[in-house]
């Protein structure tokens, strides 16, 4: 799997990153580390020991699944909860030509992590 510069990717713990990959010094590919882009800059980024990237795309909306929640507008936020296949679907072809009113994403992993449950 060839991944280029600056696509973004999701891993399987849920987080989503716009990132390349790196080299070692003797030009191999190194797996736990890739370059992340933040705010214009970039940083290593490591990932976690059983961490690894499970989709990436030059479109953010291909990395959106059932179960996360994504914010959108200018002004107003409203969030959108990608509740099954069809919402899914639908979203992505209301917003496959308007990507930049997508605001934020939380992965399901994300909430799963974060949740306190009762």
């Amino acid at each position: 799997m060839k991944i280029n510069a600056g696509k973004y990717g999701r891993t399987n713990k849920g987080r989503i990153l716009v990132f390349s990959w790196l080299q070692d010094g003797n030009g191999k590919t190194m797996k736990n580390c890739v370059v992340k882009y933040v705010n214009g800059g970039v940083i290593k980024y490591w990932l976690d020991e059983d961490e690894k990237i499970v989709k990436h795309s030059k479109n953010i909306i291909d990395l959106i699944e059932v179960g996360d929640i994504v914010k959108t507008g200018e002004d107003t936020i409203f969030a959108n909860v990608m509740e099954t296949q069809e919402n899914l679907d639908y979203f992505k072809e209301l917003y496959k030509n308007d990507i930049d009113a997508i605001r934020a994403i939380i992965t399901k992993e994300q909430i799963e992590e974060m949740e306190y449950r009762v």
